[in-house]
């Protein structure tokens, strides 16, 4: 019966942990993003997805099917739920594409997630394999996500 006991909260132990991985990124994926008629007219090309402590991180690339112009979009999620971010959020990032940088106001968010824009062309994409950095500073922190394509 003891191992039994020990057995069961070894299990709710194990699937919480995979329960709060998964839900690092609810909210910001591209299937929660991009609406029901954009993803069908939509091919995915890239997800680069990361997180530290207190951010989750989600870059989406994708194109209208048949065209050749992309578009691109960058999430953040703060997922600390001992806090909040307070005054204004600092971001830059950069890949082998290019980069950028931002402020968005703490309290321009959803739920602790951030849209900090899109833009698109039929420029240069950063390669799957490749890392997409973001620096984040807030509330006198900062934190380096490094972001890989799934």
């Amino acid at each position: 019966m003891k191992r039994l006991i020990q057995l069961l909260i070894w299990i709710t132990f194990l699937l919480s942990g995979c329960t709060l991985h998964a839900s690092r990124y609810a909210g910001i994926e591209a299937k929660d993003i991009l609406s029901n008629t954009e993803r069908s007219h939509a091919d995915l090309l890239y997800e680069f997805k990361g997180s530290t402590e207190h951010w989750a991180a989600n870059y989406i690339i994708y194109r209208e099917k048949g065209q050749e112009k992309y578009v691109d979009r960058f999430f953040l999620k703060y997922v600390d739920k001992s806090s909040q971010p307070k005054g204004e959020i600092h971001y830059a990032y950069k890949s082998e594409a290019g980069g950028g940088d931002g402020n968005v106001p703490a309290n321009f968010s959803k739920e602790g997630i951030y849209n900090l824009g899109q833009s698109g062309g039929i420029g240069m994409i950063p390669r799957q394999e490749s890392t997409v950095k973001i620096q984040i500073q807030w509330n006198g922190h900062s934190e380096e996500i490094e972001l890989k394509g799934k």
